[in-house]
């Protein structure tokens, strides 16, 4: 084989090798972008979630976000409390929820309750 034909050969194995790295490394970004896109989605909604939670509070509602103690989350916001009148007075909250409100997650039971006001 002559010099030439072995010196084409090497540069076309040299073009397919780094065209192969580059998709390679094109790949891991398109996938490193999507992962990322998906975090921020997941930022955003939840924004959205806690910006309604805020947003019920300022409307004069006071909505509390329960546990049961069973891996369950629920929103409560028909609530009975006494009324602070400082930052140094005790709070008592009474709260009614219905066993179907409760969630499995803090997402879940937030959206549940921005559905059913």
């Amino acid at each position: 084989m002559s010099e030439s034909r072995i010196a084409w050969e090497n540069e076309v194995a040299y073009w397919k090798n780094l065209c192969a790295a580059t998709d390679a490394q094109l790949t891991t970004q398109r996938q490193e972008t999507e992962r990322v896109a998906k975090e921020l989605a997941e930022v955003k909604g939840d924004v959205e979630l806690l910006d309604w939670f805020e947003a019920e509070a300022n409307k004069g509602y006071a909505p509390s976000l329960i546990y049961d103690d069973n891996g369950n989350w629920a929103v409560a916001q028909n609530t009975n409390q006494n009324v602070r009148m400082s930052d140094a007075d005790d709070l008592e909250i009474c709260h009614y929820i219905e066993a179907k409100k409760f969630k499995p997650t803090v997402r879940a039971a937030i959206k549940a309750a921005r559905r059913d006001e």
